[in-house]
Order: C-alpha cells, then sequence, then structure tokens
C-alpha cells in the first residue's frame, strides 16, 4: 500500500527510468524538483510519483534567484558551494559577467558594448560600431588637410572644406537645390584663401552674374585680397 504523502508534498508526472522507482524511501518527504528529465541517461517512462529524500541528488536542490532577471531556478548543491548556480541560462551568465559599458559610436550614435581593456587600448578616446564609421571619421578628421600624406598645399580643396561645414547645398542668391550645377564661389575672389568663412554656394548662372556685373555682385563680394 502507497504511502500518504505528508502536507506540502507535491506529485508530478515526470519522467524517471523504470528502474530508479524502488530508490524512493516513503520516509522524509521532500517536495519534488521541477523537472521532466532524470538525467541518469536510461530510457524513461512516464510515472506518478511523490519524490521522498533518501539520499537521491534530484530531491535536495534549492530554488534560487537569478543574479540578473531575478527568476526562480534549480540549483545543484555542489555548484552552490563552489560559488556557481548565480545565472539561470547562458544568456544571463553571458550578461552577469560582462565588465564593460556601452558607448554611443562616434559617428552614428549607435550604442556598442567596449570592454575594459578596449578602453585602455583606445588610443583616440572614440569608439565605433564598425570599421565603416572609423573609415569616415579618420578620413574626414584625422588624415584630413595637412595632415594627409599626400597633402599637396590645398589649393583645390576649397570644395570638400565647404562641404565639411554642413552649409546647406543651396545657391546663397537664388537658392536653387540642384547640386549638379552649384560652384562654391570666392567672396573675396582670391582662389587660395579657402576659409570656410569665405566660401558660399552659388549656381553656375549666379556664379557668372556676380563676377560680371557690378549690381550682382552686391553683397557676395568682399574686399579683393592679394
Amino acid at each position: 500500500m502507497s504511502p500518504t504523502p505528508a502536507a506540502g508534498v507535491a506529485t508530478l508526472g515526470i519522467r524517471f527510468p523504470q528502474n530508479l522507482k524502488n530508490r524512493f524511501s516513503p520516509t522524509k518527504p521532500k517536495v519534488i524538483m521541477n523537472s521532466q528529465s532524470s538525467g541518469f541517461g536510461d530510457t524513461p517512462e512516464t510515472v506518478q510519483l511523490t519524490i521522498y529524500r533518501d539520499g537521491c541528488y534530484h530531491c535536495c536542490m534549492s530554488t534560487r534567484p537569478c543574479q540578473v532577471c531575478n527568476k526562480k531556478f534549480y540549483a545543484k548543491p555542489s555548484h552552490v558551494q563552489k560559488g556557481w548556480g548565480k545565472f539561470c541560462s547562458k544568456a544571463c551568465q553571458y550578461t552577469g559577467q560582462k565588465t564593460g559599458q556601452t558607448y554611443p559610436c562616434h559617428q552614428c550614435k549607435q550604442q556598442v558594448y567596449r570592454t575594459v581593456k578596449d578602453r585602455r587600448r583606445s588610443k583616440s578616446g572614440k569608439f565605433f560600431c564598425g570599421r565603416s564609421c572609423q573609415t569616415v571619421w579618420r578620413n574626414s578628421m584625422l588624415y584630413a588637410g595637412k595632415r594627409h600624406s599626400n597633402w599637396n598645399g590645398g589649393k583645390a580643396s576649397y570644395r570638400s572644406i565647404l562641404l565639411k561645414t554642413g552649409l546647406p547645398r543651396v545657391c546663397t542668391r537664388c537658392r536653387l537645390t540642384d547640386t549638379r550645377i552649384l560652384a562654391v564661389h570666392h567672396k573675396d575672389r582670391n582662389r587660395n584663401n579657402n576659409d570656410a568663412s569665405n566660401l558660399i554656394w552659388l549656381c553656375h548662372n549666379c556664379h557668372y552674374l556676380v563676377h560680371h556685373y557690378v549690381n550682382e555682385g552686391a553683397g557676395f563680394l568682399a574686399p579683393r585680397t592679394i
């Protein structure tokens, strides 16, 4: 005759090998673990059992909260003694072992994760989400102008200088937005003076009028410099 489970002892249809059913004693009842596999490697069969604590390893597991998501899970006593049993899954373990932090990409502002070692090795102190953003920054800031190995005086770099200022690509005189016919105008008519304050966008038609008609050039020309 089967013993009656004590108060607070749960029963569950779990998958246990047939040859293990006789290992459980009706003495010292214990609430069973929430599992569907015995883990002994035998061919299992579904049986309705009340698990009692008689030295069986599966009956001694305790419930612990995950340190990342606070979800309750079962941890093996041997793992707890070794300092393990802190996370409910591999995903939480991976998250809990992170020592770095997230930073915005210096170019596109996308959040990227970097470790302490990454921060220590960074020469510029800036972080990027990939090679493409890093290359854009290097070509526009780090190796631009006189710092570039192919720098040759910069007399023909006025268009790229104006583009880097972020000034809208619109004709300053007629407000035309067709970028195919926009030219860079030097206010002081000195093509060697490539200061950003000396450059504006003009379409080809307005550019011709400003340079060849005095009345049209008012407001778009500055005193001539050598």
